[in-house]
């Protein structure tokens, strides 16, 4: 591995290659150094950040393909950093964290990241992450065109869903599961398949999460249980109909 900059880890490789850029935010430069050569090994152009401040400003000068941010930050903390991130950018975020609170997955996710997980963790589960982050981006890129659907307008460049007219306000994991029953309208989406694809491989039997996300979905739907698009399969999943 070639040390281009203090912030920069290039890969040697074919002349063409394109290797996805990922940028990884931690204040201890242990920590950076360590993770960016184990990511470079892995296959990823890493480029680190000590704090916000770099982590947006970096940004901003090359928006990176995916980024990883540890939660114990100085300053404006870690979801203070991942709102400046997302103002800044629409990679997907991955946090990773040390904290042992049962609740701070629930908040990574709420306030924008695309996954969660927790210290310590090996670098084939991170690296693999990464790789299904950046798959479900190109999945989101890839349709461009508004998709109509059960009373629905889901446009997918803005991430914006509209009802009759009216956008609906979502948060973000809303989102993620109405565009992933969106774009397999018509058939049922099992619980565990919703999990992996919209929360991470970590949470695919957090079966809680899935049907409070749903219920609340509904109702800014205007719907209830048992009416509107989404419809439930007990014990199996879910399917947005219509």
């Amino acid at each position: 591995i070639a040390v281009a900059t203090q912030e920069e880890h290039l890969i040697d490789g074919a002349p063409g290659v394109v290797h996805p850029t990922v940028m990884v935010v931690d204040s201890s430069p242990t920590a950076r150094e360590t993770l960016g050569s184990m990511l470079a090994q892995e296959g990823f152009r890493v480029v680190t950040a000590g704090g916000s401040v770099e982590a947006v400003r970096l940004t901003k000068q090359r928006p990176p393909d995916a980024i990883i941010l540890e939660m114990e930050l100085p300053g404006i903390g870690g979801l203070g950093t991942l709102s400046a991130l997302r103002a800044a950018c629409d990679a997907p975020v991955v946090v990773v964290s040390a904290r042992d609170d049962a609740g701070a997955p629930v908040r990574a996710l709420e306030a924008g990241a695309d996954d969660y997980l927790p210290k310590p963790c090996s670098m084939d589960e991170l690296s693999a992450r990464i790789r299904a982050v950046l798959r479900r981006r190109r999945g989101r890129t890839a349709t461009s065109t508004p998709l109509h659907v059960g009373g629905l307008e889901l446009d997918f460049e803005r991430r914006m869903c509209r009802r009759d007219g009216i956008v609906v306000p979502l948060a973000r994991s809303e989102w993620r599961v109405l565009s992933h029953l969106a774009r397999n309208s018509g058939r049922v989406v099992i619980a565990t398949e919703l999990l992996r694809q919209c929360w991470g491989p970590g949470y695919q039997d957090d079966l809680q999460v899935l049907r409070i996300c749903v219920s609340r979905l509904r109702r800014k739907l205007g719907a209830t249980s048992r009416s509107g698009p989404i419809r439930t399969y007990h014990n199996v999943g879910y399917a947005l109909e219509g």
